[in-house]
């Protein structure tokens, strides 16, 4: 998930570490599938929400849960963003 943050009169997205819903909702949104979360049958990916390790069930196996993107991978997509600066048409 990310947030904005102004850099330099500028809009720069920036990583955001807080959850996608407040907890409540997030304890009650979860999956209970046995298998890898593919099909339309997985509660999260029917409501578009990425499974988390923290679902019991998944066990590192789940197709629907978010990827992990290396360091190098990470920067080289930091390096491509688009910047707005506030205040332009463009």
């Amino acid at each position: 998930m990310y947030e904005w943050k102004i850099e330099n009169n500028c809009l720069v997205p920036v990583h955001s570490e807080l959850a996608a819903a407040p907890d409540d909702i997030l304890k009650i949104i979860f999956c209970r599938c046995m298998k890898h979360c593919a099909s339309s049958k997985c509660s999260c990916k029917k409501v578009s929400i990425k499974c988390s390790s923290a679902f019991q069930n998944c066990q590192g196996t789940c197709l629907n849960g978010v990827s992990q993107v290396d360091s190098e991978d990470k920067e080289e997509q930091e390096d491509h963003l688009t910047v707005f600066q506030l205040g332009s048409d463009e």
